[in-house]
């Protein structure tokens, strides 16, 4: 299985801008032409077997790579291949931001092209920017647009972004976000789902502070140990709740949220104990990274995990999957449901469905250990 979080090369570049977009679009051919082939792809196995990819870009011609944490944190190995299609077998981590999701790696390269950093601290909104990358695995696609804001980021304390229009999908993790400069002003990071044109990158500056730390290189064993001994102290913590947890990422937003809160309703109704707050409706990011980072954090979260995925595939098709785990990762089972637009009338008629194929599908499954019932009172 091929998990894409974002795959990034600079050949057959694909140049997206937006309508009446006020940067000079005569001068982005040029800008990537300098700067893409500092871009480079990451890839790797992680502990299950899966192939992960992901991008980098390089900002030291020792081969320092600058990318996402989340694109290299469940690779049980990796390996680094240049724009030239030279590859490094193996990297090592030599410094790592969680809050902020953002790692350095070391590949032992030698006069490699760069990406210049510029300072975060100097950008304005409304200026031009440039994102590089790979939606949907659509391999060398860029795309321009502009700083919209700067702003706190929605779900992170203490953490600032920048937010463009420039096009980002899943694909783009880990990219360069450079301005008219070509210089590099963020890390692309995140989108927001059900929307469009509010697509988030890391600051450069965030960058620079952990190049001018002490920079020890570690394996990626010495990260997650690290990484799991890790504690936010401005979170106070999770607090563990017993019984299953609910989550899961899908799109259309709209018909994953009603099966969501579907399920919550059922599981509910027929007396499971469920670990999610009362009304609590937080699906993780959108990639299977986000549920190996999850299944990583279940104990201190519940006892088990039920994880909906809801997709719009052709012909108007819903598709939704709903998988099981206990508190050690193990997948118990998974039911499968479906249903097209034109059979349910509209796009909630088949969200209905689907909901109502996967509450028939596990009503069968309460009371067992992974969807435990609550202790009725005396």
């Amino acid at each position: 299985m091929l998990r894409i979080l974002t795959a990034l090369t600079v050949s057959t570049l694909t140049l997206l801008a937006p309508i009446g977009s006020a940067q000079n679009t005569a001068d982005i051919p040029e800008i990537v032409k300098r700067i893409g082939p500092a871009v480079v792809l990451i890839q790797g196995i992680d502990r299950s077997g899966a192939t992960l990819v992901g991008s980098g870009f390089v900002v030291s011609s020792d081969g320092k790579v600058v990318t996402n944490l989340h694109v290299i944190r469940d690779l049980a190995s990796g390996a680094v291949r240049l724009a030239t299609g030279e590859v490094y077998d193996s990297f090592t981590v030599l410094a790592f931001d969680e809050r902020r999701d953002l790692a350095i790696i070391k590949v032992p390269g030698f006069d490699l092209p760069t990406i210049p950093l510029g300072n975060s601290n100097s950008v304005a909104v409304g200026e031009m920017v440039i994102a590089l990358g790979s939606p949907r695995g659509l391999e060398g696609t860029v795309t321009a647009g502009v700083v919209s804001s700067l702003r706190d980021h929605p779900a992170v304390a203490g953490l600032r972004i920048i937010q463009t229009d420039a096009a980002v999908n899943p694909g783009n993790s880990g990219g360069p976000l450079v301005n008219k400069d070509g210089a590099a002003i963020g890390v692309v990071s995140l989108k927001l789902r059900a929307s469009e044109n509010l697509n988030f990158a890391v600051p450069i500056n965030y960058v620079r502070g952990l190049l001018g730390g002490v920079l020890t290189a570690l394996t990626l064993d010495d990260v997650r140990s690290r990484l799991e001994g890790s504690k936010d102290v401005f979170a106070g913590g999770a607090t563990k709740r017993p019984g299953v947890l609910l989550a899961g990422y899908g799109s259309p937003a709209d018909s994953f949220q009603f099966v969501f809160i579907e399920l919550l309703d059922f599981l509910a109704a027929q007396g499971v104990l469920v670990a999610n707050q009362p009304t609590e409706f937080k699906p993780m990011r959108g990639d299977s990274a986000a549920l190996n980072h999850l299944l990583d954090r279940l104990p201190k979260l519940a006892d088990s995990l039920l994880y909906l995925t809801v997709e719009h595939g052709w012909s108007n098709i819903h598709r939704a999957t709903l998988r099981c785990f206990n508190v050690d990762g193990k997948r118990l089972w998974e039911e499968k449901a479906s249903s097209t637009w034109a059979w349910a009338a509209s796009e909630q008629g088949a969200a209905r469905a689907i909901a109502e194929q996967l509450t028939k599908k596990i009503r069968k499954r309460i009371g067992q250990p992974e969807l435990p019932l609550k202790e009725k009172r005396k």
